[in-house]
């Protein structure tokens, strides 16, 4: 739960000390349940007033409310993934969303249409 602080705003700040951070992934709901925001480690997100306000640590261009991310799963509600890989790993592999984004695998949606890094989210 993130709960505004003094002023109405909370952060969360998802660290990547883990030995695998590429397998660290995370969502935030709103009270309603729904995934407002979702990604990987080493990123931040400011809630002000109910409204998402959100920078990765990673690239500072995208610290605005413009922020893409990654949606979550058509069916599952939850952390898109393609049956086996998430939108850090068609990152991570140069080609994948070419190659394979347009396909939606398991009915959670194509990764082009959930993945910022293949032009979703």
């Amino acid at each position: 739960t993130v709960c505004p602080g003094s002023g109405g705003c909370g952060t969360l700040l998802v660290d990547d000390g883990s030995t695998y951070p590429e397998e660290q992934s995370w969502e935030l709901l709103d009270s309603s349940g729904t995934t407002i925001a979702s990604g990987v480690a080493d990123t931040t997100v400011q809630v002000c007033d109910g409204v998402l306000e959100a920078g990765d640590d990673d690239d500072s261009s995208n610290d605005n409310a413009d922020e893409c991310f990654d949606l979550p799963g058509a069916l599952s509600g939850t952390t898109w993934l393609d049956g086996t890989n998430g939108c850090y790993q068609y990152e991570a592999n140069d080609g994948w969303c070419a190659e394979y984004g347009a396909t939606d695998w398991n009915g959670e949606g194509p990764a082009n249409e959930k993945c910022c890094t293949c032009g979703g989210g």
